[in-house]
């Protein structure tokens, strides 16, 4: 009996209902009492399909919003799931009740589940106000709207049509360059949009005669004119322009005094509502991938509404990720780069630039990865909190600007994420590599004391796996383990799964983890996750070791935690070891196989980086390819240097893809942008070899592998061939 005859069976004739998440978890469990969904063992292709199924019906909180008073606090909350028997992403939301006095949940209330659609929503200010934008096909075009909706009385008050408008093209409406915001009297907005600038053919018969006339000056013959993006997953990105629409009228008007080459990401209006603030990427000359990429250069600027000027408030800042307005109306709140150096990732420095005496200051640095405030971050005593990764998990911290300390509100052992700030109330999401993702309220009591209270979760989810850490190197804890069911209760051995992350400037988390993971231990496998030199979340120095040493440093260090990890549990078997690795994962696990033939039953790479040489040439970060393999800077608009060059090859997997012998799975994005394809010369070796070896290729799926159906596929198929190979 597979999962859905089940379900028909327990529910008669009544129809599955897939918006609904809870429901379909507790009939699974209900169905099912006796075998555990992540019991141990390995399992039938129907087995594996329904255990899949429970592992995407988890809800995940992704945004939220407080309101109203704190003996009758609102909590409206967005969670996400996935529907693999529909291939698709599904939105739940919840409205909760709290007395935050005395810390208890009155009541909640979920609402019915609907396919994530194309919108992002924006609050003014006051909260009185929200703008939401949505993408509607219509033909071969997509159409823009927004809506404005007044939160009090729930009515749209305008509904705007903005591709009618013909100003721009493409309204961006998440991503680095997304996101909105509203003026402080709530009469304007400002978003970004592409600009628009329709090409023609030369023979057009669509066009009149008059407006053959106007464009023909403009953009004739350029129908098919290459256009430079910012890379991978911003494929409709060319040419990012700030946008201010009058709500009262529906006037759209471009921001065209910002200088060309400067590209706006986050923006606000200043608190007199008579400019508007934002940073920029400064890309004259060209673009160069910008997701995951925090080494990229900015400037703060600002434009004048009324006249359209434009003013260069700070200049030459290395990675602005974030910027906010502090709640005294002059200060702007500046994320950025702590160092001056190529690395994709690095510790973080807070910048406070203020708009009376136009000064910039730069507070203490310290240990500080990734870090990223929610829309509203500042508490009523005007700190700020924003999460960030630490030591294998995510944090949530306070910095506060008289003190110029950060401390960690986050309690150990948990993976918390900031979702919104309301004084002295925080809600956020939180989970564990062993606990399924909840909602939690936070209310901040003085500096750094915190009173938590769940207010939501997941539906009874028996999770029995068990999390450790391993090794320490120097730093904290550089790798974790989630042991199976019953693990070292019996003699029997049991398997390990090395995944290894990718970045290389990256790390993995002690969070609920990815399905490919959780579905891994459920069969009896123990999975091992390491964060070696170049990994976030320690300190700057362990994120430096590794550019220059690429292939050589990472390698050894996780072959050495793989053999630490096989010493710490001798329950584990040797001789049944596998390692699955994506991107820079995927350069390391190809690497590993060639270095130890013999020593693991089974690969698997996703769009892993093979040649870096033959990737300089292809891929939206040249500048990645060049730091890592050698160090080096200013190589990727200048001739090759050979010594360069070299260095690439040398690191690369293909320098020792002769010696792989273990069996090779490879899943590769057709249209990745990071890593593009270029796996043919590996495969023809491993073919040549008697290698066994398999190729997924996905033509219309980017870098993350993430699109519904294509992360069915990769996920099932990666499990099947680690058992099919006795791991």
């Amino acid at each position: 009996m597979n999962f859905f005859q089940a379900i028909e069976q327990r529910q008669g004739k009544e129809p599955l209902d897939l918006c609904n998440s809870n429901r379909v978890i507790l009939i699974i469990l209900d169905r099912f009492p006796s075998q555990n969904l992540l019991r141990s063992c390995k399992s039938s292709l129907s087995v594996l399909r329904e255990r899949f199924a429970a592992l995407c019906a988890i809800r995940t909180p992704v945004s939220a919003r407080l309101s109203g008073p704190p003996d009758n606090l609102r909590i409206f909350s967005e969670w996400t799931y996935r529907a693999p028997a529909v291939k698709k992403n599904f939105k739940t939301a919840q409205i909760a009740y709290v007395n935050a006095e005395s810390n208890k949940v009155l009541n909640t209330f979920d609402l019915p589940g609907v396919i994530q659609d194309s919108q992002a929503v924006t609050y003014s200010n006051d909260g009185k106000l929200s703008a939401v934008f949505a993408s509607i096909p219509d033909e071969k075009e997509k159409k823009f709207y927004v809506r404005i909706v007044d939160n009090v009385s729930n009515v749209d008050t305008h509904i705007i049509n903005l591709s009618s408008k013909k100003a721009h093209g493409v309204v961006y409406l998440n991503g680095d360059f997304g996101g909105a915001a509203f003026s402080p009297d709530n009469k304007y907005l400002v978003y970004t949009a592409e600009r628009d600038l329709k090409p023609i053919e030369f023979f057009d018969a669509d066009l009149t005669e008059k407006e053959k006339e106007e464009k023909e000056k403009q953009a004739i013959g350029e129908k098919f004119l290459w256009k430079e993006t910012f890379g991978e997953q911003t494929g409709d990105v060319t040419n990012p322009v700030l946008v201010i629409l009058t709500i009262e009228t529906g006037e759209v008007k471009v921001v065209e005094s910002v200088p060309k080459g400067l590209y706006p990401t986050q923006k606000f209006f200043t608190s007199d509502g008579q400019s508007v603030i934002f940073a920029a990427v400064d890309a004259e000359h060209y673009k160069l991938g910008k997701i995951f990429c925090s080494n990229r250069r900015f400037v703060l600027g600002q434009v004048e509404v009324a006249s359209n000027t434009y003013t260069e408030l700070v200049a030459a800042v290395r990675g602005i990720d974030h910027i906010r307005l502090a709640p005294n109306g002059t200060d702007v709140y500046i994320a950025c780069r702590a160092d001056d150096v190529e690395s994709h990732q690095g510790t973080y420095v807070f910048k406070k630039y203020d708009t009376e005496t136009e000064k910039v200051h730069t507070y203490p640095r310290g240990d500080i990865f990734l870090p990223a405030p929610a829309t509203r971050s500042f508490t009523s005593a005007g700190q700020l909190l924003f999460t960030s990764i630490k030591n294998s998990t995510f944090k949530i911290q306070v910095f506060d600007p008289l003190t110029e300390n950060t401390t960690v509100l986050s309690p150990p052992d948990v993976s918390d994420t900031l979702l919104d700030v309301y004084g002295d109330y925080f809600v956020l999401q939180r989970s564990g590599a062993d606990a399924p993702p909840t909602l939690v309220l936070g209310k901040l009591n003085g500096v750094d004391e915190v009173e938590y209270l769940q207010v939501s979760a997941n539906p009874a989810f028996n999770v029995e796996h068990t999390v450790e850490d391993i090794g320490t190197d120097g730093e904290d804890a550089h790798s974790f383990i989630m042991l199976p069911k019953n693990f070292g209760k019996t003699n029997e051995k049991v398997p390990l799964v090395a995944v290894i992350h990718g970045g290389p400037h990256s790390a993995s988390v002690k969070a609920w983890p990815r399905r490919t993971v959780g579905l891994l231990v459920s069969e009896g496998a123990a999975v091992v996750q390491i964060n070696y030199p170049g990994s976030i979340g320690y300190t700057e120095e362990y994120v430096q070791k590794l550019p220059g040493n690429v292939g050589d440093l990472d390698v050894q260090f996780c072959l050495d935690a793989i053999d630490e990890t096989l010493e710490k549990y001798p329950q584990l078997d040797s001789n049944r070891i596998a390692i699955v690795g994506g991107s820079h994962g995927g350069f390391l696990v190809t690497h590993l196989a060639g270095k130890e033939p013999t020593k693991f039953k089974a690969v698997v790479a996703l769009n892993p980086v093979i040649n870096i040489r033959t990737m300089f040439d292809i891929t939206d970060i040249p500048d990645w390819c060049a730091f890592e393999a050698n160090g080096a800077t200013n190589q990727i608009d200048a001739a090759l240097d050979p010594a360069l060059s070299d260095a690439m090859l040398a690191r690369s997997p293909i320098a020792r893809a002769h010696n792989i012998s273990a069996p090779y799975l490879l899943a590769i994005g057709g249209k990745d942008l990071r890593v593009p394809p270029h796996f043919r010369h590996l495969i023809r070796i491993l073919r040549k070899n008697g290698v066994e070896n398999k190729v997924l290729y996905y033509p219309e799926s980017n870098h993350a592998l993430d699109e519904v159906d294509v992360e069915i596929d990769v996920v099932l198929n990666v499990i099947l061939w680690i058992q099919k190979h006795n791991v």
